[in-house]
Formats: C-alpha cells, sequence, structure tokens
C-alpha cells in the first residue's frame, strides 16, 4: 500500500489518486483497531480533507516529507509502539496543515 502511494507522488499525472491511496494507507493502520465507527468517523473527515491534502502535495512539494512520515508511521506501527505511532501522526497531519496555510498565505501576499 504504501509503495503504491509513494510511488504515485513521483509524478504529478495521478494527482486524482493520491487521495485513495493515502486513505488505503492510513485506514489499514486505523483498521486493525477494529472500531469500525472510528474508522468511519477518521473516513469522513478524511473524505472532507483530502482535497487539502492533494493541494498541499501539489503546490507545496512536500512529497518526500509524507513519503519520510509515513514511513516513520509504519515503523512505529509494526513496532507497536502505539503512543510513538500516534505522536508522529499528529506531527505529520500538523505540519501538512501548517506549510498549507503558509504556502497560501505567501501566494496571497498577506
Amino acid at each position: 500500500t504504501l509503495s503504491q502511494y509513494s510511488e504515485s507522488l513521483v509524478t504529478e499525472d495521478n494527482v486524482e489518486a493520491w487521495g485513495a491511496l493515502n486513505w488505503k494507507f492510513h485506514s489499514s493502520l486505523y483498521d486493525a483497531a477494529n472500531r469500525p465507527r472510528i474508522l468511519a468517523m477518521a473516513e469522513g473527515i478524511h473524505n472532507n480533507a483530502d482535497r487539502y491534502v492533494r493541494l498541499h502535495l501539489f503546490l507545496v512539494h512536500e512529497t518526500t516529507r509524507a513519503n519520510e512520515e509515513h514511513r516513520q508511521i509504519l515503523h512505529y506501527a509494526r513496532e507497536r509502539n502505539a503512543d510513538a505511532a500516534c505522536r508522529a501522526l499528529e506531527e505529520h497531519i500538523a505540519y501538512a496543515g501548517k506549510s498549507l496555510a503558509e504556502y497560501l498565505r505567501s501566494r496571497s501576499g498577506n
């Protein structure tokens, strides 16, 4: 799953697939908790944020960083280190939002 996503980020001609592949990666981690209601809530959040995730990757060109962060999250998950995985995930999400907001502010002149 992660390798498919990483490969799709190499070129910008498959931007439409980025969101689905990103969700496939993240949901495979969340699915292990066996909490279908929480997974459904996470999917709803993902669906609402998807355009911003793709916009961030496309405009800010942070694909290398996103791949590294995904690998780190997966590493912690494989180690069954939930605390470290959650911290890495929180940082991953926060950085994406912050860097996109900074990019948009810089382009608008504010």
